[in-house]
């Protein structure tokens, strides 16, 4: 309680100054600066890299995520997912990349799902770098299944445009400003934090191969209009 009323503090104390000593202040979204009253306010979202993605075929659709291992990010909503889907023949593969103690501490607390590795799923520990990008060219699409709150509503995923720098498609959830951009850029499908409508949309994107071809076209155009040499 002690705590949390010195951050209050601290916040109130940094807006001051930031009110003091900036003309303009820039944030991600427009929905996270309606919350605040500067003077001059500016939008400057994360951007993306020129990469060329030289994907390899897949036999069976493989998608990755890249993220934390915890419930807040989505990871539970995305294995259960991933489970129903694949729970009569696998027609989902998955690549999950996080911090090798996050999924020791995740899969201690929620073991059923540590028995699938090996089969669709592939869990790995690793860093940008060499081995991530040849991970990216092994899959035909990403997945952000952060969960719907007020924080992710405003904010504004970094790996949503690591994911377009490489030409992936995405699944994503309904956070106000994520899907607003998928659905503008025609990137992907957007669908509600539940298991039915986020499988629905796992299995859509995942068996229409015209639909992700469709969805990569759009990439690279909305990659070009959102690189960071254009921020």
């Amino acid at each position: 309680r002690c705590k949390r009323m010195l951050i209050r503090i601290m916040q109130k104390r940094d807006l001051q100054i930031i009110k003091k000593c900036c003309s303009v202040v820039y944030f991600p979204s427009k929905l996270m600066a309606s919350y605040f009253d500067f003077k001059d306010m500016q939008i400057l979202p994360p951007g993306c890299f020129e990469i060329e993605n030289d994907r390899i075929i897949n036999q069976v659709c493989t998608a990755i995520y890249i993220g934390g291992a915890s419930i807040r990010y989505g990871i539970k909503l995305l294995l259960d997912s991933a489970i129903s889907i694949n729970s009569e023949k696998t027609t989902l593969n998955l690549k999950l990349v996080c911090q090798e103690a996050g999924w020791r501490n995740f899969c201690s607390e929620y073991p059923q799902y540590a028995k699938y590795e090996g089969e669709w799923l592939e869990v790995y520990h690793l860093n940008a770098g060499e081995e991530l990008e040849k991970l990216y060219t092994e899959c035909d699409y990403a997945i952000v299944p952060i969960l719907k709150n007020l924080y992710n509503d405003f904010a504004v995923p970094v790996k949503l445009f690591e994911y377009l720098s490489h030409q992936l498609p995405v699944v994503v959830t309904d956070c106000e400003e994520t899907g607003a951009f998928v659905k503008k850029h025609n990137i992907g499908l957007v669908a509600k934090d539940n298991e039915k409508d986020f499988s629905s949309a796992l299995i859509k994107m995942t068996e229409n191969k015209s639909l992700r071809n469709e969805f990569i076209n759009n990439c690279v155009s909305a990659r070009n209009e959102n690189l960071w040499a254009k921020r």
